[in-house]
């Protein structure tokens, strides 16, 4: 347990931290992560790239209703699947006429 607060709030107590839903961009924007991937695709080296080991790609996987992929997870297939993405919702109610999550326009 830290304590840095000398008037008794404890930071860091009962083992949450970085594990639920935060608010940024003044309150707009709920931010999730996702931490359970589909696979999506793997991709092997060619012979000619014999030092590539390859990649493998993942997508989120149990991303809570109401809530929008920001992108999809790729890692090299020499290591054991470990990644974090981001997913994120419009906060209820929104603050600005302008939705803070739109469709993209153009690609």
């Amino acid at each position: 347990m830290c304590e840095f607060d000398r008037r008794g709030s404890p930071i860091g107590v009962g083992g949450g931290f970085a594990r639920g839903r935060i608010r940024v961009a003044g309150g707009e924007l709920e931010l999730a992560a996702a931490t359970a991937f589909d696979k999506i695709c793997t991709l092997s080296p060619s012979a000619r790239l014999q030092r590539c080991d390859g990649a493998t790609f993942y997508r989120p996987a149990g991303v809570p209703e109401g809530f929008t992929l920001l992108g999809h997870y790729c890692q090299p297939n020499s290591r054991r699947l470990h990644g974090h993405l981001l997913v994120a919702r419009a906060a209820d109610p929104p603050r600005s006429a302008e939705p803070p999550l739109l469709a993209p326009r153009d690609y």
